[in-house]
């Protein structure tokens, strides 16, 4: 019997701001299977319910409640939460390591 092997999922939940499609790119390229993007609770629950991924993709850019409910609610499904910022120029930056200054590599439309 040949064990299968589980794809590596993620959600990725947007605010206001879309997340650049060189993310979905390198998640994609990278053999992770990428869930939504959603832009709700309800939605964002119903992937980790249904999934079971390991990682939820939060936006910091979406309105303070709900990043705060899914900061209580995804870990008790096993998901880690990672928060991104979405800048103007089109860089993704992890949430509280610093600033773009300060971060030598972050992920940019413009870099592959």
């Amino acid at each position: 019997m040949t064990a299968t092997r589980r794809k590596f999922a993620v959600i990725v939940v947007e605010g206001d701001t879309a997340l650049p499609e060189e993310l979905y790119s390198l998640l994609g390229g990278l053999g992770i299977e990428v869930l939504g993007p959603v832009n709700n609770a309800l939605d964002t629950l119903r992937l980790a319910r249904d999934h079971h991924p390991k990682i939820a993709i939060l936006d910091s850019s979406m309105e303070v409640n709900l990043l705060h409910d899914l900061h209580g609610i995804l870990p008790t499904l096993g998901v880690h939460c990672l928060d991104v910022s979405t800048r103007d120029n089109g860089t993704v930056l992890p949430e509280g390591i610093g600033s773009v200054e300060d971060n030598p590599s972050p992920i940019s439309k413009n870099q592959r």
